[in-house]
This record gives structure tokens, sequence and C-alpha cells, in this order.
């Protein structure tokens, strides 16, 4: 453990409510261990982002009648005081739309290219002929190559956790019409190029869940490929060429590189050098399972592209899906409890205290069970813990007037059990 660290997790999109089963995956994980750090003298910090950009924020935005960036900020608002109500405390919640994240982005596309990681190369896209738009990745749906899973996106199988190179029976997720194939120039990022120098890190780094990076190594194994990195549409980083007009970069390219640039700007802010903390820093990405792919592979192999000019994680806790009474949670089915809605009717504290306890540390789902749930808080938060806490300070009040007396010497029986609580951890 370092003196210092720096912790984010996964950003949460800027198009919809916060719900429970983010919270139980990557949220309040991180804000459990960035308190536990800073208990333990640690200078850890807890650093997120709205992700802002991508296609179904330009369609919703289209349909509110509001400009993408004025519907990024709402929920850019209503993520953050969602997250504070529940304790979640975060040191930086900026956003991956600012210009010190854009200005960051494209600065390190043009190392990549003028190191050779980038390549230009003309293209099949599905376009819709009934929407007339080239259709993003989470706008074609269809069957996973890999795994057979129907009803899966483009751009990444829920089901197995691949991005696949072309989905199969694909169909426009707007309208349902099976798309046509046309052509259009792409830029790429030679993701084939790191597979000997991922291999070497996740065999080097024993920090990482070994349940995780066993099938990250078999992926590597199977064959990478090139990873496309960019998107025919108005709202997103613009991609710094003048070849690129009229193109921006896929949102996995820009919103994880917002961990740094955003971890950057609070630092230097503070007067820290940011660059200089970040590499001497333990560094923590919280993130469920299904982002696996591209913060296993995408994320790290960037960052090698870069020649390590800002290091590699050292811990990516990596956590399943929170299922609800039994059944995977679906806004589009109704089948979710919103974090705001949640907050309405029972204290954080019961929220905080049920998701940490049933937590596993390592990808297998949990359950949200209303009956569970009601049984611990009645019987162990409050029956349990709270009784203990009534007592200790009944008793402090009873005995010293409430206020606890200076002890001027510890026997030995004193310090054993002050040393046995101070090194609980290890």
């Amino acid at each position: 453990m370092r003196s210092k660290a720096i912790i984010t997790s996964a950003l949460p999109y800027a198009n919809g409510e916060i719900h429970l089963g983010h919270i139980a995956s990557t949220y309040l994980p991180a804000d459990v261990t960035t308190r536990f750090l800073k208990l333990r003298g640690v200078e850890a910090y807890y650093i997120c982002a709205s992700d802002d950009f991508g296609t179904p924020i330009l369609l919703q935005s289209e349909k509110e009648g509001k400009t993408p960036s004025e519907y990024v900020t709402y929920w850019n608002k209503r993520d953050y005081d969602d997250f504070t109500a529940a304790g979640i405390d975060f040191d930086f919640f900026y956003k991956t739309s600012s210009s010190e994240n854009i200005q960051f982005v494209q600065d390190v596309f043009k190392k990549l290219d003028a190191a050779g990681h980038i390549y230009e190369k003309e293209i099949i896209q599905f376009y819709c002929s009934n929407d007339k738009k080239f259709l993003p990745d989470r706008y074609v749906k269809g069957i996973c190559p890999y795994c057979k899973a129907a009803d899966q996106y483009s751009d990444l199988c829920e089901s197995c956790g691949r991005v696949p190179e072309e989905i199969f029976d694909p169909r426009c997720s707007i309208c349902g019409a099976t798309p046509t194939k046309e052509k259009t120039t792409h830029y790429f990022f030679k993701l084939k190029n790191f597979g000997d120098s991922l291999s070497k890190w996740l065999d080097e780094n024993e920090n990482l869940q070994k349940d995780v990076k066993k099938y990250v190594q078999n992926w590597i194994k199977s064959g990478l490929i090139d990873w496309d990195i960019t998107r025919d549409i108005v709202w997103g980083v613009p991609i710094p060429l003048d070849t690129a007009k009229g193109k921006v970069f896929y949102g996995w390219f820009d919103n994880h590189l917002a961990y740094i640039s955003t971890a950057i700007k609070f630092l230097e802010d503070k007067g820290i050098n940011g660059k200089e903390f970040w590499n001497s820093a333990d560094i923590y990405h919280f993130i469920g399972k299904d982002i696996v792919y591209h913060h296993y592979l995408f994320l790290p192999a960037m960052r090698l592209g870069i020649n390590s000019e800002y290091k590699l994680p050292d811990y990516i806790p990596t956590r399943g899906h929170l299922t609800l009474q039994g059944k995977k949670i679906s806004k589009s089915r109704n089948w979710y409890i919103g974090l705001k809605q949640f907050l309405e009717y029972y204290p954080a504290d019961y929220l905080r205290y049920y998701l940490v306890a049933i937590n596993p540390y390592s990808q297998d789902d949990l359950n949200f069970d209303w009956n569970e749930f009601t049984n611990r808080i009645n019987s162990e938060l409050i029956g349990n813990v709270g009784n203990f806490v009534n007592r200790a300070l009944g008793f402090t009040k009873k005995a010293f007037d409430g206020v606890i007396p200076e002890t001027e010497v510890h026997d030995d029986k004193d310090k054993e059990a002050e040393n046995r609580i101070k090194n609980l951890s290890t």
C-alpha cells in the first residue's frame, strides 16, 4: 500500500437515473475503499465524472428539444445529487465534455498517431435507410458471434463480455429495420500489437483479480482485433485531423481518459503536480463485470501506447451484476429501483449496510431481496450494531456524565487491545 491513492469508478452515463445496480457494483465499493484508505493515513482521492458523449444522448436530447450540452448538464447535476444523498463522497466529480478532457483526449490521440499506433481504413458500416443515418454500436443489435446470445449490442455482448467483430442478424435498434451496409472511412487503434505487453502486465500485476485475469488472458491468446475509434456523429470529442472532419471519437476512447484528465485538474487546482501524484500513487478503477474488456485491454493498451506516461492501474476491482428478487435489472422492462426513489423511503445507511454485507469480492452476481433486506437491517444493523452503540453511549453517559475520560496509564491488556484494533485489516 502506497501513501497516495487515486480511486475512480466507471463513469455514469449522462442519460438516465442511477439505480441500485450501479451503486452495488461500482460506487459504494469505491466509496468504502476510499474512506478506509483515508482512515489508514493514505492521501486518497475519489475521482469521477459523467460520461457525456454518444449517440443515445444525441437522440434523446433531440427528443426533449434540448442541446446535447444542456441535456448532459442536467444529468451531471442529477447524478451527483443522487450520489451525495446516498453518502457517496467524491473528492471531485466532473464531466467528459470538459475542455480539459477534450484537450487531453486529443493530445493522447496525437501521441498514439505519432507512435504509429493509428491507421485509417475504409470500412463498411451499418446504415439505416429509414432513419437516414449511420448506426453507431448501440443502435445495432443482433446475435453475438461468440456465445450466440440474442439481442446484444454490436459493440459489447452483455452475456459473454466480448466485443464482437461483427454482429449476426443485425437490426436497427431505433426502428427495427434491417440496416444496409455503406462505405465510410474510420480510424483504428492497433490493439493487435499490444498482445504481448498486455500479457506481461497481467502476469506481473498480482493485485488484479485472478478470476478476471484468467479469461482476459484467454481473450488475448485467441487473438485481439484492432479497435475502431471513430464514429460518424456530431456529438463527441472531434478527431484532431483535417481528414477527419465530421467524425468524433468512440465514447470508449475518450471516457476512461477522463479518469486521468479529471484527476489532473483536481490535483493541480490544489497546487499538486498531477502527473507526479498519479504516477506515485496506487491507482484503483472500480468497474462492473460488463466492461472488463475495455478496462483490461483498451485502457492499458492506450497507456502503453504513450509509453506509460501515466501509469497503468494497480487494482481493477470487478463486481458482478445486482439482480432484483432474483431477476435481471432492466430499465426497459421497468424492473429496477432508482436510487432517488429508494432514498425517499429508507435512510442511505440502510442501503449502504445491506449492499456491503451481500457484496462478494468477485464477479459473482448479488441479489437484492426485500425479505433479506428487512431481516438484516432489523436484526444486524439495528439489533446488533445499533444496540451496541446505544449501550456504549448509555454507559458513558451514566458512568462518566457523557464524557469519555482520559486514561493516564495503559496496562499491557490495554496496549494489546489497542494494537489488535489498529491492525484489524492485517
